[in-house]
């Protein structure tokens, strides 16, 4: 049986600490479809748009994944992350969202009339949190995460710094 590929992969989500699960993410979109769309939220409570794409970028990179066919953009919501994406094309797209989000990726594929695919979680931001909130010294952290990068490494401390301040001033405020 001869499976057609989805013309555009869809994701949505935070991807506050990007990591190789999110990498996951895009090569599943990219084995299933021509090319992915990733929509990171713009919400002002999430870090840093170009850090969190900038270190994305680089993870994919490391993993070969071919960016020329991936595009990423600053959306607030999914639903208009859905219908950006959607305009351009006028059928056989494919969402894809984490195993978390199920509930609401088959709510969205069904108002969108699209495919939904599940990606299976392998790790997660909150796992990248506990490492940089254990290790303080980027020797410490080679061993433990992002294969031992130290660029990715460091934006991913950057971007745990933004979160941990965000934290405390809601606290005070």
């Amino acid at each position: 049986m001869l499976i057609l590929k989805s013309v555009c992969g869809i994701t949505f989500g935070r991807f506050a600490l990007p990591h190789f699960g999110h990498v996951e993410l895009i090569e599943q979109i990219l084995s299933n479809a021509y090319y992915a769309d990733i929509h990171l939220s713009g919400h002002e409570k999430n870090n840093d748009w170009d850090i969190r794409v900038l270190l994305l970028k680089h993870l994919c990179r490391l993993k070969e994944i071919d960016l020329t066919r991936v595009n990423f953009y600053n959306s607030p919501t999914v639903s208009e992350a859905m219908a950006f994406s959607l305009d351009t094309i006028e059928e056989n797209a494919l969402l894809v969202l984490g195993s978390d989000q199920v509930k609401m990726g088959e709510a969205i594929s069904k108002a969108f009339n699209t495919k939904f695919l599940i990606n299976r979680r392998s790790t997660s931001s909150t796992e990248i949190r506990h490492f940089l909130d254990t290790f303080d010294k980027i020797e410490d952290l080679v061993e433990k995460i992002y294969d031992g990068d130290e660029f990715a490494i460091t934006l991913a401390k950057l971007l745990r710094k933004e979160e941990i301040s965000r934290e405390k001033f809601r606290t005070t405020a």
